[in-house]
């Protein structure tokens, strides 16, 4: 069940990832807009379920290590990952396209960005550090995308979770996603006694 007021973990991501898309818009083609943010108890299943996987999805996953360990995720449609990638590459750049894997390349480089600027406003709020890992991505159905992100956190003692939905838009096209995190319920509560 979701919050009817926004918990201060919810706040917190929603800033930081509103301030990275306003950067990105300002930056490169398209408008990068943050939707709305929701915050509930929940798992790693829970945030990915929220995703429509009609076509397959990409994600972008960074795994944060820390005294109370968490996980984020960028979700998009695997048929909008081009768009996406057009929409972060200014056209004077058109020739990259042409590397191998370039979607893909893109995509990292996009989902590090985004999920970068969620730990960051997370982590800052209680004045702790950690080390983010490499950026992974993932392709496939729901399944599958939870199998590669399986193992990377612990929720038995009880998580939360904060999915943020956005939007990409250019060229009268609009992709949607989902930024999401799972932290510890000990972590949250941390966030909400600094707030």
């Amino acid at each position: 069940m979701e919050n009817k007021e926004l918990s201060a973990p919810g706040r917190l991501a929603g800033a930081g990832i509103e301030k990275c898309l306003g950067r990105l818009s300002r930056a490169y083609s398209g408008a990068w807009r943050l939707l709305g943010v929701s915050v509930f108890p929940g798992s790693m299943a829970d945030a990915v379920g929220r995703h429509d996987f009609k076509d397959g999805a990409a994600a972008v996953h960074v795994n944060v290590q820390s005294a109370q360990p968490f996980l984020t995720v960028l979700l998009f449609g695997s048929g909008d990952v081009g768009h996406i990638a057009k929409c972060f590459l200014a056209e004077p750049f058109s020739e990259a396209r042409e590397i191998a894997q370039f979607e893909d390349v893109m995509l990292l480089e996009i989902g590090n960005m985004i999920l970068n600027a969620l730990i960051n406003s997370l982590l800052n709020a209680i004045k702790q550090s950690a080390v983010p890992s490499v950026p992974g991505l993932l392709k496939g159905d729901a399944r599958s995308i939870l199998g590669g992100l399986g193992g990377m956190i612990d929720t038995a003692a009880g998580a939360r979770v904060i999915v943020a939905d956005i939007s990409i838009e250019l060229d009268g096209r609009t992709c949607r996603g989902e930024v999401a995190a799972v932290i510890p319920e000990e972590l949250a509560a941390r966030m909400e006694s600094a707030a």
